[in-house]
């Protein structure tokens, strides 16, 4: 048995708390995590929830920081991308999603990092039938997921955890359920608590028992706007003393997607189609409607830009005037941080 582990924290910009409000604790949660990275007593890499946004948003009121966050970037031990913003798919339209996957890949070349082989994608409220279209587009070969399993695939496969999913156009993507989302290892028992430490872990474990790949687990370590929990180093040391039967990885999402597509056997199920459904976890549809006037105004201003700003700003340049690139690349940067359900 091999459980990938990778420590992350998922990010609202906005939520029950202001923007600013949240940015104030994110500053908080990277100081720690750039602490506890430092430390070095065998703490590996953090995942910044597949969002490179809260890079910008750090270094807003942390400047005197950047040196120190290229170089943890550069160096694998901050894993950052694909999205700049982590999008709920249903609430943009095509284009602004690949302009936030292109932002992320900008981002990523920025601060020294690769472009990550992961559609991490574990809190948006179900998903558009051609996400697997635009994940393709940038190199993307998988999707890894929480909310949006439909019910009616349990019966026909069995409930296992992965299927190829296909998009119009025939593009397809592995899909990998997180049976869990991305809270299954969330607030671990210390070393002190050796039992219940073990016993989480084998919770985690039985949640992949109808995987096609059996001998292997993804333990999400993190939740919703947490700090970092400073003894995981300490838990990472003791759990192969603690399960000697396993083997553990702590790392990225990368390297445990890499792990299961290597061990997949052939003729995967197919699922064509959105993915909407509550199998093992809601879907909270009444965020669709909420905040319609927020809504409405994102899509109004993706509109203007794609069919009136971008065609003018491209037949002006052919008469040789000024461009209005700075101008425009802002404004995609506003809307896609407003991607969020």
């Amino acid at each position: 048995m091999k459980i990938f582990i990778y420590s992350h924290t998922h990010w609202d910009r906005e939520w029950y708390l202001s923007q600013i409000q949240f940015q104030t604790r994110l500053v908080r949660t990277i100081d720690e995590i750039i602490e506890l990275i430092e430390a070095a007593d065998g703490f590996a890499v953090f995942v910044l929830d597949g969002q490179t946004c809260v890079i910008q948003d750090y270094l807003e009121l942390r400047p005197e920081r950047e040196a120190d966050i290229r170089r943890l970037i550069g160096g694998g031990k901050l894993a950052i991308g694909p999205w700049y913003s982590m999008p709920d798919d249903f609430l943009a339209d095509g284009e602004a999603l690949i302009r936030n996957l292109v932002r992320g890949q900008a981002d990523c070349r920025e601060y020294g990092a690769p472009y990550p082989n992961v559609g991490y994608v574990p809190d948006s409220f179900g998903h558009i039938e051609q996400l697997p279209q635009l994940l393709r587009g940038v190199g993307i070969d998988n999707f890894a997921f929480g909310r949006g399993r439909p019910a009616t695939m349990a019966i026909s496969d069995g409930h296992r955890l992965e299927f190829f999913w296909q998009a119009p156009d025939g593009s397809r993507v592995l899909a990998l359920h997180m049976p869990e989302a991305y809270g299954s290892a969330r607030y671990l028992p210390g070393v002190d608590q050796p039992e219940a430490l073990r016993k989480r872990f084998e919770a985690i474990i039985a949640t992949f028992a109808n995987s096609h790949c059996p001998d292997l687990a993804l333990a999400a370590h993190g939740i919703d706007h947490t700090w970092l929990q400073r003894d995981i180093a300490a838990i990472l040391r003791e759990l192969p003393r603690l399960m000697p039967e396993v083997s553990f990885h702590h790392g990225t999402l990368e390297d445990a997607l890499a792990a299961w597509k290597a061990e997949l056997p052939a003729g995967l199920e197919v699922w064509e189609g959105q993915l909407r459904g509550r199998l093992r976890i809601d879907e909270l549809h009444g965020t669709l409607s909420s905040r319609i006037d927020n809504k409405a105004w994102n899509a109004r201003a993706a509109i203007y830009i794609e069919d009136l700003a971008e065609p003018l700003d491209a037949i002006a340049g052919r008469f040789g005037k000024c461009s209005a690139q700075p101008f425009l690349r802002k404004a995609w940067e506003l809307i896609c941080q407003n991607h969020a359900h």
